[in-house]
């Protein structure tokens, strides 16, 4: 025997439990994303901090464009005979960021005491995207052809 109020609630129930699994998995989708975005921005910085140390200052934004997120932003702080890096990345609703540390290596410059030099620039950001003059003349930085 049917109750005459039971009709569709099959239905419903599917869709709600059909909503809550595509939430579910645009969630996990997201966390995973975020993590690989923290993983670039500790090797950006990393490797932005290794390049400085070295005296190979002007290379570091090049290799943080390279491997960092788009839009990352990029800060150095150079101490007596230590460099902070910093690269930060906005990622949706949370913002991301890892800071690595090098102890200059010897010969290289560095600042007096205390004295400490932080600049901001933007990384991997696309010229034709923010529509600056002269994109379309800009060269890729690095470019591989397959070998198949």
């Amino acid at each position: 025997m049917r109750v005459a109020g039971d009709r569709g609630a099959v239905t419903v129930e599917a869709a709600l439990a059909l909503c809550g699994l595509v939430t579910f998995v645009v969630l996990g989708v997201e966390v995973v994303l975020a993590v690989v975005d923290q993983l670039r921005c500790t090797d950006a910085a990393r490797e932005a901090a290794r390049l400085i140390a070295r005296g190979e200052q002007p290379r570091a934004p090049t290799a943080v464009a390279a491997i960092a997120p788009a839009g990352a932003e990029l800060s150095v702080r150079q101490t007596d005979d230590t460099v902070q890096v910093r690269v930060t990345s906005r990622h949706k609703l949370i913002t991301i960021h890892a800071t690595a540390y090098a102890v200059l290596e010897p010969g290289v410059p560095t600042t007096s005491p205390g004295d400490t030099d932080a600049q901001r620039l933007p990384a991997h950001t696309s010229p034709r995207r923010l529509g600056a003059p002269g994109a379309a003349t800009r060269k890729p930085l690095y470019h591989a052809k397959s070998a198949v």
